[in-house]
């Protein structure tokens, strides 16, 4: 009789502690799947941050690369801040060319004062806060799709190249009006002299004088430095176009 007390007393024991033991796991299981969940919202919560911020930096550059187009196809095609645009300003150097190619009288010299010669220096100037801040903050790989990505960096480092070359033409074609410096004076001349003759200049009527012909050379090589940033400027607006379109089709 004292063994099966003591084996019920053994059996209600370890009933107990199985029970105890299943409490302990399911309080344990509990904690471990409220840890869990508690991740869990913490990733989304940082996913959705990440996905506010990124569209925000998305939205922001949209608006550079906007500005990036409009400048780029004024200084092109229409001209800003008091010049002309560097169309007008090759068309410009090409006509004026021509003339002294058919000898200068009278009326073309007249014809060539009226001109402007130079854009001023366009710079291409691309406006980079979003993408600087993407890179800064390592988030452009996670802006969007890897497309993009490849997009975006495309469209930065090949504004990079072109700025290089574009500051390289616009102070090629400086040197060249400097080199002018005596078509200047007589611009400036027959703007504000009131006695202002024709007489004064031999050298425009000698196509074989120093003068002349180191014109001629300057007018060809400031539309040569010219119509290259008006190409860049042109491929520069079609690719932020582009890439504005990305970015929207992205945003939708």
């Amino acid at each position: 009789m004292k063994i099966f007390r003591k084996l019920r007393q053994t059996a209600t024991s370890e009933g107990k502690f199985m029970t105890s033991f299943r409490y302990g796991l399911g309080e344990i299981g509990l904690v471990v799947i409220g840890i869990l969940i508690a991740i869990q919202i913490d990733e989304w919560q940082g996913e959705a941050a990440l996905n506010e911020e990124n569209q925000g930096l998305l939205h922001q550059m949209t608006d550079d690369l906007k500005d990036d187009k409009s400048r780029f196809e004024s200084l092109s095609l229409a001209g800003m801040s008091n010049y002309i645009s560097l169309e007008e300003a090759v068309a410009n150097c090409d006509s004026a060319l021509a003339l002294t190619y058919q000898g200068l009288d009278s009326s073309a010299i007249h014809t060539i004062l009226g001109f402007e010669l130079s854009a001023g220096q366009a710079i291409l100037l691309v406006k980079n806060g979003a993408y600087s801040e993407l890179l800064n903050t390592a988030k452009l790989y996670t802006v969007g799709s890897d497309s993009l990505v490849m997009k975006i960096k495309d469209y930065y480092t090949a504004a990079k190249t072109e700025d290089y070359f574009n500051k390289a033409n616009s102070q090629y074609e400086q040197r060249k009006r400097e080199q002018m410096y005596f078509w200047a004076r007589i611009k400036r001349d027959h703007t504000f002299s009131k006695k202002f003759s024709l007489k004064n200049y031999p050298w425009l009527f000698d196509p074989y004088s120093e003068k002349y012909i180191l014109f001629q050379d300057a007018l060809l090589e400031m539309k040569k430095a010219q119509s290259n940033n008006h190409t860049k400027f042109l491929y520069m607006r079609d690719q932020a176009d582009k890439l504005i379109k990305a970015i929207e089709k992205e945003l939708e």
